[in-house]
């Protein structure tokens, strides 16, 4: 099964750690994961322009079986991305770090919201969901 994670990235990578643990974290419960910044991108070296990079978000949108939404910093992308797979019918599924408000535009297209403390949590809550595999 192939996840899509939608999650606000810097342009100095600022938050790479917390991407990483995103992605470990939905690894562990037995998903391939797609993550723009680090699949696409490669983190910075390549670059695409904004119609490009969109157009390659859906098309691996298009090829996942649920989306992943990272709510806990309020990204536009996410929104985007969130509402690009609700209107596929594609699941959502949204996290947010519990010490974070949640973005409640993006996590009312979710099937569920997970609030989690550590990635941990994140893994076992996620684990939980196997109705959505």
């Amino acid at each position: 099964m192939k996840a899509f994670l939608s999650i606000k990235f810097w342009g100095d990578d600022r938050n790479k750690t917390h991407v990483e643990a995103v992605i470990s974290a939905i690894k562990n419960t037995g998903f391939d994961v797609v993550c723009f910044r680090k699949d696409a991108e490669e983190w910075g070296k390549i670059q695409y322009t904004p119609q490009q990079m969109m157009q390659k978000t859906f098309d691996e949108i298009d090829k996942s079986d649920v989306l992943i939404a990272d709510v806990g910093d309020w990204p536009i992308g996410v929104g985007v991305e969130t509402g690009y797979a609700y209107a596929k019918g594609i699941p959502v599924i949204c996290i947010c770090p519990a010490n974070k408000p949640t973005a409640n535009t993006v996590s009312g297209l979710a099937k569920i919201t997970i609030k989690y403390q550590d990635y941990e949590e994140l893994t076992n809550q996620l684990k939980a969901l196997n109705s959505l595999k």
